[in-house]
């Protein structure tokens, strides 16, 4: 004999169902609260450095005060990341740093052009240490660095060489470098010639950002063709195309005569792959698609194009290495073609140029997305997928 009807089934399972429903649901909110309660974990203090790109300054009285500049809404955003009272904010120098607390000296926009690379990055791992000092004594500190243009190659730079060994760059006892950002960074490195010696729009626009480059040596350029040139490197094990940012190496600027720089030149990919394993750091990578200063030929169809070294390989949700793409600023680059009005398009070409490149530090759907990636964390490491941008695939 039953002793539950037809009658009295269907309302007893409905309520079955809605219990199971309920608790699916409480999981996934103890989760999700878990997964931000371990991002915000007690005891540990966190240090955020911004570092601007090519052609920037930093005056005294920014210099002084503390104050992030140069990023537009990018200070604000990570502000809001980061709102613990243990948190601290600080702006790389290209020049120095104070060795007490690691605040940034005063530096020229020939500063970010005339130096080395490998000399930047030394002067990050620098103030990265002075900074620590001014920690409480064995606090255990978060590092997030995020860089704009220049800036993002200086940051990751200086990952792929922490993970390499051997080159004197080192984090301090109880820190850990938790996350790099890189924004419109040619990580990738630049296509010969563009911002050296044969392209007027490219020295147009360096020297009209910093007309006191004019007659100096564009080292941190020259640089940047190094490491261009160093994609023929071994790709990680993935068998998707690969990018110009995913498959070069920031290994290859080196100094010659180095201890470790005849050591084989890992692809960015592959050493990222690796210190995502090894430090437990994660990589946010984005561009802009309508960035012109890594796709001249929109302006001028003999120069050469390479969007793509803006990215490293987005290995999907949820995996702590991305490169992630968004639109933003005109999609139409006022074209170079008459020598009767060649000032005159260089200086219409480099706004525009100039203007997308920056779109980034202020576009929203980029300041949500830093703000996802950096909330959640996945498989112990930080590194929720930065939605709402999306991944870059190549053609």
């Amino acid at each position: 004999m039953n002793i539950i009807s037809h009658r009295t089934f269907f309302p007893i399972f409905t309520f079955i169902v809605i219990i199971a429903i309920l608790a699916i649901s409480t999981c996934s909110f103890l989760s999700q609260t878990y997964a931000t309660s371990t991002f915000s974990s007690h005891g540990r203090h966190h240090l955020v450095l911004f570092l601007q790109g090519i052609t920037t300054t930093l005056d005294d009285q920014s210099a002084n005060s503390g104050h992030i500049v140069g990023l537009g809404s990018v200070p604000e955003t990570l502000h809001y990341v980061f709102a613990q009272p243990s948190t601290r904010l600080l702006e790389y120098s290209y020049s120095a740093s104070s060795v007490q607390n690691g605040l940034p000296t005063p530096y020229t926009c020939t500063d970010t052009i005339t130096h080395s690379l490998f000399s930047d990055i030394v002067l990050l791992d620098q103030q990265i240490k002075h900074a620590m000092r001014a920690q409480p004594a064995a606090t255990q500190v978060d590092i997030t660095l995020i860089g704009h243009s220049l800036g993002g190659v200086i940051a990751l730079g200086y990952l792929a060489f922490l993970e390499h060994k051997g080159f004197s760059i080192s984090l301090p006892a109880n820190a850990h470098l938790e996350a790099v950002i890189t924004l419109d960074s040619p990580i990738g490195g630049v296509s010969a010639g563009f911002l050296t010696s044969f392209s007027l729009l490219g020295r147009q626009i360096l020297e009209h950002q910093c007309p006191a480059a004019k007659g100096k040596t564009f080292t941190a350029m020259q640089d940047l063709e190094t490491i261009f040139h160093s994609a023929s490197t071994t790709f990680g094990a993935t068998g998707l195309a690969a990018s110009q940012g995913s498959k070069a190496s920031l290994l290859s600027i080196a100094p010659s005569g180095h201890s470790s720089a005849t050591h084989h030149e890992a692809s960015n990919q592959s050493v990222l792959e690796r210190a995502k394993t090894d430090l437990a750091t994660s990589v946010l990578t984005i561009g802009n698609l309508n960035d012109f200063l890594f796709d001249p030929k929109a302006c001028a169809a003999v120069l050469p194009s390479f969007l793509d070294t803006q990215f490293l390989l987005d290995e999907g949700r949820g995996s702590g290495l991305y490169g992630r793409m968004f639109n933003s600023g005109p999609n139409i680059c006022p074209s170079i073609t008459r020598l009767t009005t060649l000032n005159r398009d260089l200086m219409r070409t480099t706004q525009v140029v100039m203007a997308n490149h920056t779109a980034v530090l202020s576009n929203p759907s980029v300041q949500q997305g830093i703000t996802h990636f950096l909330q959640a964390r996945t498989n112990n490491h930080l590194g929720g997928t930065p939605i709402p941008l999306l991944a870059h695939r190549l053609p």
